[in-house]
């Protein structure tokens, strides 16, 4: 018989979903369409913490398929998104160009809708440039910018500590960066000792040791997302978002 239901994990989850108050089981209470719109909501976030900053450049670093990348051209003269995935990068460049692309939306079995997706009025895709891009390697001479977005990056990445390290040198002295992760560590991504979730060390306080001495904690926020797999199953998660200022040091 396979073993898949005899893991350690698996049992507690089950204990909690038979037995478990809704105290114990639920952290945040939230409805779903909270979480819709997540992309765009870090952009606006990140925004409102910017204020009257200066808006020349600003980059989306794990951009996916560029929501956030076109929400900022919004504002600023130069939006650059960065994603590992050159499906993603492609497809935002499609986006932008045509400003509007197909997809399939998973139903049940193997059943699909297609539809059309496309850019929200008011972006400015004239101003928005994407590529595909390691953030953990990323070139030389990408130049510094007012604001910087790292949206649920930091826990899919095998040496996170690598752009930790190279986040200073991307903003410009009180330059706004913000960073949301659901610190959903997995060893198939990150190896455990380079998780910044340790033993007697949450996450958030493993990434404020790292920009320690080169950022200030503007605010930290909890924020909810959702990604539908099909029409009866969604990854409905939390992520947590917090807002830095680029310090002298």
């Amino acid at each position: 018989m396979s073993d898949t239901y005899e893991t350690t994990d698996l049992l507690n989850q089950y204990l909690l979903f038979h037995f478990g108050t809704a105290e114990q089981q639920l952290a945040f209470p939230e409805g779903m369409h909270a979480a819709l719109n997540f992309p765009q909501r870090c952009a606006q976030a990140a925004l409102s913490a910017h204020g009257a900053r200066p808006k020349r450049r600003a980059l989306d670093l794990g951009c996916a398929v560029g929501g956030a990348t076109f929400e900022l051209s919004r504002t600023f003269d130069q939006s650059i998104g960065i994603d590992f995935s050159g499906s993603f990068a492609s497809a935002a460049q499609k986006i932008g160009r045509e400003g509007r692309h197909t997809c399939l939306r998973h139903e049940e079995g193997k059943q699909f809708t297609e539809l059309e997706v496309a850019l929200p009025e008011g972006v400015s895709p004239e101003t928005t440039h994407f590529a595909q891009g390691d953030a953990q390697a990323l070139p030389a001479d990408l130049g510094v910018f007012d604001l910087v977005l790292a949206c649920n990056l930091i826990c899919r990445l095998n040496q996170p500590e690598l752009l930790l390290d190279r986040l200073p040198a991307l903003l410009n002295q009180g330059g706004t960066l913000l960073i949301t992760t659901p610190l959903t560590w997995m060893d198939a991504y990150t190896p455990e000792a380079r998780w910044l979730s340790q033993p007697g060390q949450s996450g958030f306080e493993g990434l404020s040791k790292a920009l320690s001495g080169h950022f200030d904690l503007i605010s930290v926020e909890d924020m909810p997302f959702i990604i539908r797999e099909h029409r009866r199953k969604y990854q409905y998660s939390f992520a947590q978002a917090s807002i830095w200022r680029r310090t002298s040091g």
